[in-house]
């Protein structure tokens, strides 16, 4: 795969999700607009700023580097196919400010689910 291929998704303005390594939040995808591109095809860093974090200790939206192996495009919701949620589906959960990966462990109708989360542990209903 060519540097044009895997970064093509990374022009100013487009929307991105970005994963963090960090122990605690491992695996979690967060919402981010592209402020600056990578400059170059050596360059491995993508200027961003989130949608949902914001910097310490202020409502100021967070901006940050991130290294583009830790981006992808944000998925576009299917909207003439909504989704059948099961007992036990996995599935991303926006939840604390993130994507989330969890196991929905109640349905409660159609529309409401309990989802548990294995990091951290944790259960929410989600609507």
């Amino acid at each position: 795969m060519t540097d044009t291929t895997t970064t093509f998704f990374l022009t100013k303005g487009s929307h991105v999700e970005i994963n963090s390594d960090e122990d605690s939040i491992n695996g979690t995808w967060y919402s981010a607009t592209v402020l600056h591109p990578p400059s170059t095809t050596r360059n491995q860093l993508v200027y961003v700023e989130y949608y949902n974090l914001s910097e310490t200790n202020s409502t100021t939206r967070l901006r940050d580097y991130a290294n583009i192996s830790y981006v992808r495009p944000s998925p576009v919701p299917d909207t003439n196919n909504p989704p059948n949620f099961q007992l036990n589906d996995v599935v991303d959960a926006f939840y604390r400010d993130g994507w989330w990966t969890g196991i929905i462990t109640t349905v409660i109708d159609a529309d409401n689910f309990v989802v548990t989360f294995q990091n951290p542990p944790d259960q929410a209903r989600l609507c």
